[in-house]
């Protein structure tokens, strides 16, 4: 694996966990879950995208050059 990909897991457990911890400690509507829960979901996402166009530019440059 990856750092990146390291990263994105540990940042996406530790959203998912706060969203939990939240839910728990104070009442939390059902849409205030859903959004916590998307907003994780993004980030993950964003994480995971950066990392492959990272690794496939290197990949790229690799290779020779432009593409």
């Amino acid at each position: 694996m990856t750092k990146t990909a390291i990263v994105a897991i540990v940042v996406g457990l530790a959203a998912i966990a706060l969203v939990v911890f939240a839910a728990t400690t104070r009442d939390m509507s059902n849409a205030d879950f859903l959004i916590a829960a998307y907003a994780s979901a993004t980030v993950i996402l964003v994480i995971y995208i950066v990392s492959l166009s990272n690794r496939l530019k290197k990949a790229q440059e690799a290779r020779g050059g432009e593409g």
